[in-house]
């Protein structure tokens, strides 16, 4: 089973917010828009149901662009649309790789407040970044990678020279 499957019986377990090759881009039908945010498995938005999706674009505010073509959405949308997929599947894990990659300033702060509430609401997210910056000042744990993991624990036990000189 793929990991952005819902699975039988319930609520999912990880979510991957990022676009990928292949799923239903650039359709305008309300059918095609629900069926690329349950994961572009054919026939998983009835599974979801529209309830679950209306649900999640409403949590990630983009309730009014439900009817919109994807490729008409911005940088900023397209990655909240995904987070909204993960939602739909109620997925418990959130996975993100470079989510503010080429976002400006506002838009990284409106999608670090969906972060925030959705950590809050007991959604365990996960997030790649290369903004040491974001990383030490925003999140309560952070590990620092070079081919191995070099460290992990609280910003203020990676963030010293000694580790980032690795």
């Amino acid at each position: 089973r793929r990991a952005r499957q819902r699975p039988e019986g319930g609520a999912g377990g990880v979510g991957l917010a990022g676009e990928e090759k292949g799923h239903q881009r650039g359709r305008g039908e309300a059918g095609k828009w629900h069926q690329s945010l349950c994961g572009g498995v054919p026939g998983a938005w009835v599974c979801a149901g529209f309830a679950a999706v209306e649900s999640a674009l409403a949590r990630v505010g983009l309730s009014e662009f439900a009817e919109r073509q994807i490729g008409e959405l911005s940088g900023g949308q397209k990655r909240r649309v995904f987070i909204a997929r993960a939602l739909a599947q109620e997925a418990r894990i959130l996975l993100l790789d470079e989510p503010f990659s080429g976002v400006d300033a506002s838009t990284q702060a409106s999608l670090m407040d969906v972060l925030d509430d959705l950590n809050r609401d007991g959604m365990t997210i996960i997030l790649c970044t290369h903004d040491l910056g974001l990383a030490f000042s925003r999140f309560d744990k952070v590990m620092a990678l070079h081919r191995d993991m070099i460290a992990y624990g609280g910003p203020e036990c990676v963030y010293k020279p000694e580790v980032l000189a690795k």
